[in-house]
């Protein structure tokens, strides 16, 4: 059976039944991975809310007062934002696939870019203040540093180009409907 003849929603849960042949199997495979998921999103979701308690405590958010009251050890308004800004990405995928896809695109460049930022700045004069405020650190890549930055920001820009190219037809009215 193709993936564009299943009449669900999940077809990875189709391709799990046709690969065993259980509905029990099926059962059980996707329950494991819904564990994984779940403590990965609880991981995800605690760092997000440590990361929101860190710049609220440097003052560096509106309101960073809030992000810094702690329950049980816990940055509380922190991880309820978290999982409000999660679930609300998550009604995406309810919607039109159109939109789905361009959230999914654009987190991909924007986790390129987050990955870029750092090594450009490097490259447009941090090392020099890096190199003062720190002279003995213990990562220095030496005259390395340089080279491993600009390829590293080359590979970010070449996939950005890449992903910037639509992944399909071009959005119409037609294929931008959610009822189908």
């Amino acid at each position: 059976m193709s993936v564009r003849q299943l009449t669900g929603r999940l077809p990875f849960t189709q391709l799990v039944m046709d690969a065993t042949g259980s509905k029990a199997v099926t059962t059980l495979f996707l329950i494991i991975i819904l564990i994984i998921f779940s403590n990965a999103t609880r991981g995800n979701t605690i760092s997000a809310s440590r990361a929101l308690l860190a710049f609220g405590r440097d003052d560096m958010l509106p309101y960073g007062h809030l992000f810094t009251v702690c329950v049980l050890g816990e940055p509380i308004w922190g991880i309820t934002l978290s999982m409000v800004v999660a679930l609300l990405v998550g009604l995406v995928q309810f919607g039109p696939a159109a939109a789905f896809n361009s959230l999914t695109g654009s987190a991909t460049v924007f986790l390129f870019l987050a990955y870029a930022l750092p090594c450009l700045c490097m490259l447009l004069g941090g090392r020099k203040r890096l190199n003062r405020l720190f002279p003995e650190r213990l990562h220095n890549l030496g005259r390395w540093g340089i080279v491993c930055n600009l390829v590293a920001v080359f590979f970010v820009v070449q996939a950005l180009v890449i992903y910037s190219f639509p992944a399909g037809l071009v959005s119409r009215l037609a294929n931008i409907r959610s009822d189908r």
